[in-house]
């Protein structure tokens, strides 16, 4: 069978023996009606009945609008009552996001706002830094408005001064039971998703959508009333000069909370104007212990906001695109496909239906990697696509599929680069997770776009269209993929649990005894910060990492072409990610030279103890339908058997190596 890179290169949905009359779309009357007759493949029908059947709200559904206009009178007049109390906090609401947009998908169950702050946005300084941040300064007369909500204040904290009474406030209004326009408040607390505040309404009114549960994002936001400066655009391109269109009738930006903390060194001018600012006022207050650590506190952090363009987006999606424009359908399709994948999470629960539980449980996650699939990482990839194909004929028919198939093939390589995604608007911006920060769902995003490019190539062969078909081929890969996944990790764990100390004992045999007890070091890297205190080892997840070596020689014996990532990247070997201190024989990084020799040195003996198991080793089959409970059994008794042999051999090994090397020296 050929890899599936080697089926992405042959992926071709646009020949041009098979694009006549494109126009025509399937008879919806008939879903099971042959492809043949209609010049679309199979997959230009599924994605265009995907857009009709499940991509966009109910075309002039008069409740929809009930919905959407009852939410925004219940937020004007929530705010309302925050300005009673709180003057200061003059707002106004800003629509944004999917629904506005017209790339909502699914029922009208979210909204999107931004809280323009009135009073604080006309009287700031701002200047634009990396990464698409800005710092934000309040003026005298602001500081001096600010200080009659927080009493005292001596410098300016944008979470201290500005969202945490905002939320506050917010907050006793919800604890007060606050229902009107037909809806009702859930929670009697905001929770937060990034830089949102999200509330929890019920819809009472309507009747097609009765009880409906609507979330509503509140995103405290400042108007800058500029273009952004460091926006990077092609404005000498087709789209770019769109784009440069639309930014003459927006001239403003908003400035919101980060979604992420950058390191910054005083990168900011106005920063450092504002810091002797603040400390020559703070010279007015009696000095105190209090005081001396406020001073001291004050840091460029405080002032930062990530510069949004969320208005610019709205432009483009709802007045540019149209909610019926190609890149508008495109987008509304790849959150879709998505939400098939995930339509289902209890498929195959390995361990609740075979009722083998591992010593120290499965701790597979299930598929949430909203972090790497986000709808804004989907809708920067679609912005990309549309400057690199502007012209509305690249946008219609096969030539849509095409769009679809580039943006997951190109976004399952920067998912495996792990490199990040700019974004569409800053080059020093990234909109994905910070590298490295969650191997498990990173390794869960590859899965799922993997999935998605498996049923593509799957529905390209197909010689009849059926879209019940077509979504079941989805779902079908989505079992796959679970199965293997949580039989690999149901064997990794049992043998986690099982050797976790016998691990432990070999490398502390080979290191030594450590210098001073305390708490494990953090990894040391590039993704981590150096950590030099000298601490108690650990070897925090070596334990982890040895049984997936041994798993993952398992699976490339029996497995080499396979596609999902079914052993997390979490589990691999990783020479940053060492977790010992120096001991009385070795230095801190002698010791992890060691450990890191002993994971070299174990996968060599994985991969021999694999070769010699060939005509033991279970077929691949078994990952991918449903099996014995013996069969498991069989299988995890042999790689417990061979584990503990190749323990002892890594034993033997290492201690040939320490009576070989220098004493002191570490080599």
């Amino acid at each position: 069978m050929e890899s599936l890179e080697h089926e992405y290169k042959k992926l071709d949905v646009s020949r041009p023996n098979q694009r006549k009359d494109e126009s025509k779309s399937a008879e919806s009357s008939n879903e099971n009606a042959p492809a043949a007759a209609e010049s679309l493949l199979p997959l230009d029908h599924f994605i265009q009945d995907l857009n009709e059947r499940k991509g966009k709200l109910p075309c002039g559904c008069q409740e929809v609008t009930d919905i959407q206009t009852s939410v925004e009178n219940f937020l004007k007049a929530l705010l309302l009552e925050i300005k009673k109390d709180l003057p200061f906090f003059k707002t106004t609401l800003i629509n944004s996001g999917s629904f506005y947009e017209g790339t909502k998908v699914g029922k009208p169950d979210e909204f999107d706002y931004f809280v323009q702050l009135d009073n604080f946005s006309q009287d700031i300084r701002s200047e634009e830094l990396k990464h698409g941040m800005v710092a934000v300064i309040p003026s005298e007369s602001a500081f001096q408005k600010l200080s009659k909500v927080n009493h005292n204040i001596h410098y300016f904290d944008w979470k201290e001064n500005i969202k945490s009474p905002f939320v506050e406030a917010l907050d006793s209004k919800l604890v007060k039971g606050f229902e009107a326009f037909g809806l009702k408040v859930l929670s009697e607390a905001t929770s937060r998703h990034g830089p949102a505040y999200t509330l929890d309404l019920k819809w009472t009114g309507g009747e097609l959508f009765k009880g409906l549960n609507i979330a509503v994002d509140l995103v405290l936001a400042v108007k800058i009333n500029s273009h952004s400066s460091t926006m990077k655009v092609d404005f000498e391109s087709q789209a770019g000069r769109v784009v440069k269109s639309l930014l003459d009738t927006l001239p403003y930006y908003f400035a919101v909370s980060g979604y992420k903390e950058y390191p910054v060194s005083s990168s900011s001018n106005l920063f450092k104007e504002f810091k002797e600012e603040q400390e020559k006022r703070s010279l007015g207050f009696p000095v105190s212990e209090s005081n001396i650590s406020l001073r001291i506190s004050l840091k460029e952090f405080h002032c930062l906001l990530r510069i949004s363009q969320s208005s610019l987006e709205q432009s483009l999606f709802r007045d540019h695109f149209g909610p019926d424009g190609g890149p508008s359908v495109c987008l509304r399709v790849l959150k879709n496909v998505l939400d098939f994948i995930d339509i289902d999470k209890k498929i195959n629960n390995f361990v609740r239906h075979t009722k083998l539980h591992s010593p120290c449980g499965v701790t597979e996650p299930d598929m949430e990697s909203s972090k790497y699939i986000s709808s804004y990482t989907l809708k920067t990839l679609t912005l990309f696509e549309w400057s690199k194909n502007p012209e509305e004929k690249q946008w219609t028919g096969s030539n849509l599929t095409q769009r679809i198939v580039n943006i997951f093939t190109g976004l399952l390589d920067l998912l495996k680069q792990n490199k990040g995604i700019r974004s569409f608007w800053y080059e020093d911006y990234n909109v994905l997770p910070a590298d490295g920060e969650s191997d498990v769902l990173l390794s869960d995003a590859i899965n799922r776009v993997t999935i998605i490019l498996k049923c593509i190539s799957s529905l390209r062969n197909a010689s009849k269209y059926c879209f019940k078909n077509c979504v079941q081929t989805l779902k079908d890969f989505v079992k796959l993929a679970r199965c293997k996944t949580k039989l690999t990790s149901f064997l990794h764990s049992s043998l986690e649990g099982i050797f976790n100390d016998k691990i432990r004992e070999v490398l502390e045999e080979s290191v030594g005894k450590t210098k001073k007890k305390g708490s494990p070091p953090f990894p040391k890297g590039p993704r981590w910060k150096p950590y030099s205190a000298i601490v108690d080892v650990d070897f925090f997840s070596d334990h982890s990492v040895f049984c997936g070596i041994y798993i993952r020689a398992l699976l490339e014996k029996i497995a080499p072409e396979e596609d999902f990532q079914i052993l997390s990247s979490y589990f691999q070997s990783k020479d940053d990610s060492i977790f010992v201190s120096g001991t009385d024989s070795f230095t801190m990084e002698e010791a992890e030279e060691i450990v890191k020799n002993s994971r070299h040195l174990f996968e060599e003996i994985a991969r021999d103890r694999m070769n010699d198991l060939k005509t033991f080793l279970p077929d691949y089959s078994l990952w991918s339908r449903d099996f014995k409970h013996d069969e498991v059994a069989d299988l995890l008794k042999l790689l417990r058997k061979n584990f503990e042999k190749d323990l002892e051999i890594l034993r033997n090994k290492l201690k040939t190596e320490k009576v070989s090397r220098k004493p002191g020296t570490g080599v």
